[in-house]
């Protein structure tokens, strides 16, 4: 009873407002972004899931990795006043709390399921949480909408798990199990 919409069915490039856009011409209920995580710290590992939300500080840190991924030229060296400037601009796009809301909800339904589908057979899979940022991928849709961050390519026992079929199933289990609860309210 859930159909899927790819915004993407080949390792091209694709800009991220156009992801967005595919996303709410299709009129989708729901927008997830899924993503391999990389830390310049290669020792961390693990899954974590982000969301835009106007109510909630967002920390620099959050911010930085948002600039990157946004493809912010030198944002590798960006000042905090930078930073905080950038936040600000993705934020003030946002349109409605209880998207939001619904947005955190279905992080929240998504970093549970991916923790209880990766427990028995990896169970020393980090919990990074759900986190605020201002990806620009997230500020386009009009649907509630999350970034998945699935493991870290810059840890090797992560890139490892990730080469993995059985992982990477336990991942997309993890994905349908959470659209459903979220479907279903629970």
């Amino acid at each position: 009873g859930i159909q899927t919409m790819l915004t993407r069915d080949a390792d091209v490039f694709v800009p991220l407002d156009e992801r967005t856009a595919r996303a709410n011409a299709f009129q989708a209920d729901l927008f997830i972004s899924i993503h391999c995580n990389a830390s310049e710290n290669g020792d961390a590992r693990g899954v974590e899931v982000f969301v835009l939300d106007p109510h909630k500080d967002t920390s620099r840190a959050a911010a930085r990795v948002a600039a990157i991924e946004n493809g912010l030229a030198g944002s590798r060296t960006l000042d905090p006043a930078a930073l905080d400037a950038h936040m600000s601009h993705i934020l003030s796009g946002l349109s409605s709390g209880a998207t939001a809301e619904r947005s955190r909800r279905l992080g929240e339904l998504l970093l549970r399921s991916t923790l209880a589908s990766l427990s028995e057979r990896y169970p020393d899979t980090r919990d990074h949480g759900l986190k605020s940022a201002g990806f620009y991928v997230l500020a386009g849709a009009e649907m509630p909408a999350v970034l998945y961050e699935t493991a870290f390519v810059s840890n090797p026992d992560d890139e490892a798990r990730l080469a993995k079929a059985d992982y990477r199933q336990k991942l997309a289990d993890a994905i349908v199990n959470a659209v459903r609860a979220y479907r279903d309210g629970r």
